[in-house]
């Protein structure tokens, strides 16, 4: 955002909702009031998340910890009972870059059939690792027996004995 759409904005009160992606943040939309700000928030966690669906919210705050909580309390946990709710301090170069009042939300969706299936990619892996050591230390001990046995077999000769 550029330093004289800031300036408008907060001259006019309009604060702007942003989002990050790949590319860089991504403008989502804008609010006058931290009410608005609530509003939209919620009408997105409602678009992400069933009511009564596991989750992970994130709340981060600059100098707004109490209302913040106050608000979660009462809006966020109250519509999603089954949601973790953390809050935290905004890191303090957003912070700095974004200015007091400022907050985030972010949420992750608990999928137990995707976490079903991250354990599964897991535990193959873990278990191609495995055989791959338990082959590779069986093929070790058959390079040391042959390696035993041919020394053993050539000094065998050498002594002018039969095998």
């Amino acid at each position: 955002m550029s330093k004289t759409g800031a300036f408008f904005g907060d001259i006019l009160h309009i604060k702007p909702i942003v989002s990050p992606y790949e590319d860089g943040v991504r403008k989502m939309g804008v609010a006058r009031s931290t009410k608005e700000q609530v509003k939209f928030a919620f009408r997105r966690l409602e678009q992400g998340l069933m009511t009564d669906q596991r989750a992970t919210l994130l709340l981060e705050y600059t100098d707004n910890r109490e209302w913040l909580e106050k608000e979660s309390n009462r809006r966020f946990e109250g519509r999603f009972p089954r949601v973790k709710v953390i809050l935290q301090v905004m890191s303090m170069t957003s912070a700095v870059h974004m200015g007091p009042g400022t907050w985030a939300i972010a949420f992750l969706p608990d999928n137990p059939g995707r976490r079903r299936a991250m354990f599964e990619t897991i535990v193959r892996t873990i278990k191609g690792a495995l055989m791959g050591a338990l082959y590779g230390i069986f093929f070790l001990g058959i390079l040391c027996e042959l390696f035993l046995f041919s020394r053993a077999s050539h000094s065998e000769q050498a002594l002018g004995q039969q095998p």
